[in-house]
């Protein structure tokens, strides 16, 4: 529905606060899957800081779920698409 709108950027805030809600109710394996979704929209239209937002999102799920490699490196994706 919202691509053939051409409304991308609502897309990605739908899919990225799914994320959020899934991330909430402890379902950190589908909320990362819904950042990267988010993220890979982001990326396709150069929207650094939905980028960015999107990596910090997969950085604090993945420290929940204790995957602490997957935190960090999101994390420095995070800091590298904010600091461009």
């Amino acid at each position: 529905m919202f691509e053939s709108m051409g409304q991308r950027l609502k897309q990605l805030q739908t899919i990225n606060e799914l994320g959020n809600l899934t991330t909430t109710i402890g379902r950190f394996d589908e909320a990362i899957a819904h950042f990267e979704a988010a993220a890979s929209i982001a990326a396709s239209i150069s929207y650094r800081f939905g980028q960015v937002a999107c990596a910090n999102n997969i950085s604090y799920t993945a420290y929940l779920k204790g995957d602490f490699e997957l935190a960090r490196s999101a994390a420095q994706s995070a800091l590298e698409a904010a600091q461009t």
